[in-house]
């Protein structure tokens, strides 16, 4: 992330996350979702949250067990609708 700070992230905000995160325990850590992009994910992978649309409709439901055939459909999607999925996975 700090390779990244002025780029994608305001250096300052940056500082004060890490110094915030800096003495998590790993039960905490294990705790926290961290959302990734469809780029990231791979099959097998399971959903932490469910996936909702723009028009409020849910897509996939926690729990589910990612697929090629539900990452191909994120996939078009995104491109469908010029826009990125974040998804938080276990």
């Amino acid at each position: 992330m700090k390779e990244r700070a002025n780029l994608w992230y305001d250096r300052d905000i940056l500082e004060i996350f890490l110094e915030q995160v800096k003495d998590r325990t790993p039960e905490e850590e294990a705790e926290m979702g961290y959302g990734v992009g469809i780029e990231s994910i791979q099959e097998g992978n399971v959903l932490a949250e469910d996936i909702v649309l723009h028009n409020g409709n849910t897509m996939l439901k926690a729990g589910q067990v990612l697929n090629v055939a539900m990452i191909d459909k994120l996939r078009k999607y995104e491109d469908t609708y010029n826009t990125k999925v974040t998804l938080f996975v276990d």
